[in-house]
This record gives structure tokens, C-alpha cells and sequence, in this order.
């Protein structure tokens, strides 16, 4: 819809500006989307994102939603996990933290 708004929404010999596309004067049923478009316009992230940005987000929201999820706890796990590593190393005199304490 946007497309063919930018295309042929400019006025011509045969129409007037914004004449067409138009959901007036139809012969088929308007599409759902269509009708959506008409009455509110672009969806939300796509004025003021780029079309292939808006389209990737809308379509991987629930994905992106779920990382965030699992990343959350996780990064508040695996520094903890890693201090323990570390003083167990730091007090065998063995390991990475050692070799790093000697500098």
C-alpha cells in the first residue's frame, strides 16, 4: 500500500493527487489490511523505521522477547559461577586467576 501510495499518489492527466490508490469506488471486497492501512495509516515501527527493519522486528519479536528471557538470569549467573572458579584457582595456586595475580 505504501508503495503504490508513493508510485501513483502523485496527480497525473488521469487523477487527482491521493485519487489512487483509494478505497473508494471498488468492485471487490477491501482486504483487511487494506482497510487497516486506510483507517490508521503505516504500522507503528514502520514510520520511523526502514520497511526491511520494521518487517524483521515485527516478525521476530516473540525470538527477541525470549533471548532477553534467558540472557537476564544468565548474566547474573555466570559472573557468580566464574568468582567461584576463580577464588577455587586463586587458592589451589593453579589456574588462570593465578597466572593473572603474578603479573
Amino acid at each position: 500500500m505504501q508503495a503504490a501510495h508513493a508510485i501513483h499518489g502523485a496527480p497525473s492527466w488521469l487523477a487527482r493527487a491521493g485519487q489512487f490508490p483509494s478505497p473508494l469506488q471498488i468492485e471487490y471486497p477491501l482486504a483487511q489490511e487494506a482497510e487497516r492501512y486506510y483507517r490508521n495509516g503505516p504500522p507503528f515501527l514502520q514510520r520511523y523505521l526502514p520497511f526491511w527493519l520494521a518487517n524483521l522486528i515485527d516478525r521476530m519479536w516473540v525470538v527477541l522477547a525470549s533471548l532477553i528471557v534467558i540472557l537476564i538470569p544468565v548474566t547474573r549467573v555466570v559472573p557468580r559461577s566464574m568468582s567461584g572458579a576463580c577464588a577455587r584457582g586463586c587458592s589451589a595456586g593453579t589456574g588462570a586467576c593465578a597466572r593473572s595475580s603474578s603479573r
